[in-house]
């Protein structure tokens, strides 16, 4: 947790997955526009190049998500690509991200200040004055002038793509539909409105781990150079003492034991002023997320459609009026029954009893009520150490085994935790030398199925239908293999 990527609150997010926008499908017989064409039309979408070239300074402020975590956020930007992110925590915490007026990186933490050097870091720095701001949408038409594109298809839309013109400039993405800005490097950019006669991007996104949603624009306010400098007389920080660990912890030989017992998440939220709206064309399934918030002062009679797609859980705090039809309780009720007749296939005694059930996936919350009295092993391979469980791996586990939702309600668990990307989220599927991880880009799935294969030896036998995609980008795989052949994470034996 020491890198700016690897921070609480760093702008790239602490172990999160940076992966690359997916590769799409190729639109066969199609002619795409030339990058110049591309950039002109989103240029004349958001306002036209007079009104653009008159705002030299802006600054957004709203709130920030990074995993569980919200923050307050404030975005200063000034021509010709000065930066000033400012995020503060619930608790007065506060993280700094800029590019000064010598167009040096620098980041303030509350260990001390730091230059940012690490290429990655540096990159996405710069894709965010590029996705944000007037000036650096008018400089795209210099980076990118006389670039080819390609129509691809992603996440069921259209958009053309401009690939990196080098390596310092990030690839884009332009919305076929709209002609708008889409992407720019791993940020994605929604919800653009209208202010001062401009259209600017009121949400950014990166990978649906981190985003911004922006409630205020200013723009051309007075920011002085002097507030993008690096702070004088704040310490340095120390240097990086390295990644996250990440450890390999198994069974004593010829003992089936629980390992470790990994913390639940903790949302820390507390009030919110409003909740988000759902877009019906996006594949976000967070977009309206209400988990643990309290939400009691809101009005929200008319937001029947946003809630009725929202994430929530039993520490959400509602308002005493809610929209005719929408009933939390009932929602959760609904939420329990696992349907397609499977209740009535346990009253006929089929309950999985006397079988094992093996799970590969991500740390377990061992101590769930929904499975705990049946879990008889929990390993991790290649996990961070003393890292939390996540949500993902419980809820993997219920839907198989849970006794109030589960498909096999008496089935015994055997479950081997392990976590297949590196610090750079990179997927590497390969743990190095004592739980450590490898070199970027290794693709040594063989490393990646030893979790399967452990569970293999242990007389487990995995079942897994034909997926076009491994899990997580993981390589093809054919129907119904051993799990010593492969097997993606989150999938269950």
């Amino acid at each position: 947790m020491n890198s700016i990527k690897h921070s609480l609150f760093g702008l790239l997010g602490l172990g999160l997955v940076l992966a690359t926008p997916g590769r799409g499908r190729a639109a066969e017989a199609t002619i795409a526009p030339a990058a110049t064409n591309l950039i002109e039309t989103h240029l004349q979408a958001i306002g036209g190049r007079a009104a653009l070239g008159r705002i030299t300074n802006l600054v957004f402020k709203g709130t920030g998500r990074e995993g569980m975590q919200e923050f307050s956020t404030t975005l200063a930007l000034k021509a010709p690509g000065f930066m000033l992110l400012t995020m503060q925590s619930a608790e007065g915490v506060k993280f700094q991200h800029a590019r000064d007026p010598q167009a040096r990186l620098w980041s303030c933490r509350p260990d001390g200040v730091r230059d940012v050097t690490d290429p990655q870091d540096q990159g996405v720095i710069l894709d965010l004055i590029m996705a944000a701001s007037p000036f650096g949408y008018l400089r795209m038409a210099e980076l990118y002038g006389g670039g080819a594109s390609a129509l691809v298809w992603s996440n069921n839309h259209t958009y053309y793509m401009v690939r990196e013109k080098t390596e310092t400039t990030p690839r884009l993405w332009f919305d076929a539909e709209s002609g708008r800005l889409a992407r720019v490097g791993l940020l994605t950019l929604e919800d653009y409105r209208e202010v001062g006669g401009i259209k600017l991007p009121h949400a950014l996104r990166m990978n649906n781990q981190i985003s911004f949603e922006f409630t205020e624009v200013k723009l051309n306010p007075d920011l002085p150079d002097s507030m993008f400098e690096r702070p004088k007389g704040v310490p340095a920080a120390p240097p990086l003492s390295g990644q996250p660990r990440f450890k390999t912890l198994t069974s004593a030989t010829g003992k089936l034991e629980i390992v470790r017992t990994p913390g639940p998440l903790q949302f820390r939220r507390g009030k919110s002023t409003q909740i988000g709206h759902w877009d019906p064309k996006s594949l976000r399934p967070d977009q309206v997320d209400l988990r643990s918030y309290d939400l009691s002062a809101l009005d929200l009679q008319d937001r029947l459609t946003d809630l009725e797609h929202a994430l929530f859980d039993n520490r959400t705090r509602w308002p005493a009026q809610l929209p005719v039809g929408f009933e939390p309780p009932r929602i959760m009720d609904v939420g329990r029954n696992p349907g397609l007749g499977v209740r009535a296939v346990h009253a006929r005694g089929i309950t999985g009893r006397g079988v094992g059930i093996g799970i590969v996936d991500q740390p377990l919350l061992v101590n769930h009520q929904e499975y705990r009295d049946r879990l008889r092993l929990y390993e991790e391979i290649h996990s961070q150490e003393n890292g939390d469980a996540s949500m993902h791996g419980p809820a993997v586990t219920s839907i198989a085994a849970g006794k109030t939702i589960g498909v096999a309600p008496g089935a015994e668990l055997y479950y081997v935790a392990e976590w297949h990307q590196d610090n750079q989220g990179e997927l590497d599927f390969a743990a190095g030398p004592g739980g450590q991880p490898p070199a970027r880009r290794e693709r040594d799935t063989a490393g990646w199925a030893q979790a399967p294969r452990h569970l293999h030896f242990r007389g487990l036998v995995a079942r897994h239908e034909r997926g076009r995609r491994g899990g997580c980008g993981g390589p093809a795989r054919p129907a119904r293999r051993r799990v010593r052949d492969y097997l993606g994470p989150g999938a269950a034996l």
